[in-house]
């Protein structure tokens, strides 16, 4: 059963298939609650035009004919790229359910091969691998494959899954856990084009997760504290490969800005974004 485990097809298939097991008989929920605004009665989607020119979304108000409701304008920049995977569902099958939850199913099960696969390189990290661990008894392939099945199949996941709107989050996991895992395989690769590939390719993600839900603005700082707790180097050389990172902290903040024209915007944005009623929520 080790050896079955050891090679390196058998667990993503496993999560896999437990993951479309367990969302089988979601294919045909109907939208709900916040999917008319985003999806079902959403402009934006209708075309690929906002794509290209972002800034006339704030030539959109609720008087014209094209009525786009305050959050949805302020949180377009910020959000884009799950817009886009909207807009390219209902290019390809209009208001069909199926397509969406399809979508939605695959981006979580990806996820869950990518939990897979960073808990498989941490537990190749220093702090790991020096353990006198007993690799025969639990070998790291049934440690990370246990984590990623609980992952995929765990009743918690439920919303991000079946509810479509919530691909917003769904989808930045996915770039959030793939930038990660690109950066702890980046570390300890050899100098060379394939190493500054895949460092790129995580910097690259990271700006994508900034582009899908403003809650990957943590990213920096996860992937700082992974650096720090589990990859070598001296301090001069994280601060060299964390600085990029760094930088990408403005970018939601200046995107922001950008569309709503002044600094005290940003407070009554993310207010607009988080739904927080001021009267209530302080």
């Amino acid at each position: 059963m080790t050896e079955l485990l050891r090679k390196p097809f058998v667990m993503p298939f496993l999560i896999a298939l437990i993951g479309i097991a367990a969302y089988a008989n979601t294919f045909a929920v109907p939208f709900q609650f916040d999917d008319d605004a985003y999806i079902v009665n959403n402009p934006l989607i209708r075309s690929f035009h906002y794509f290209l020119a972002p800034g006339d979304v704030a030539d959109l108000t609720e008087l014209t004919p094209t009525a786009v409701p305050p959050a949805l304008r302020t949180a377009f920049t910020t959000r884009i790229v799950t817009y886009l995977s909207f807009a390219v569902n209902y290019h390809l099958h209009g208001l069909d359910v199926t397509g969406y939850h399809i979508v939605n199913l695959a981006i979580h099960i990806l996820s869950a091969m990518l939990v897979y696969l960073l808990v498989m390189a941490t537990l190749r990290t220093g702090p790991f691998r020096d353990r006198a661990v007993d690799r025969a008894a639990c070998p790291a392939e049934l440690a990370a494959g246990a984590v990623a099945l609980l992952f995929v199949s765990h009743p918690i996941q439920t919303q991000a899954v079946t509810y479509i709107s919530q691909r917003f989050a769904s989808l930045a996991a996915l770039f959030f856990l793939a930038a990660l895992l690109l950066y702890v395989r980046s570390v300890p690769a050899q100098p060379g084009p394939l190493r500054k590939a895949t460092y790129g390719a995580s910097l690259l993600l990271t700006v994508g997760a900034m582009l899908t839900k403003e809650f990957t603005i943590v990213l920096p700082v996860v992937v700082a504290l992974y650096d720090t707790l589990f990859l070598p180097g001296s301090r001069g050389d994280r601060i060299r490969r964390l600085a990029p990172f760094a930088a990408t902290v403005a970018i939601i903040p200046v995107l922001i800005f950008i569309q709503q024209g002044t600094v005290h915007a940003l407070d009554s944005t993310m207010r607009t974004i988080t739904a927080a009623d001021a009267s209530s929520i302080t």
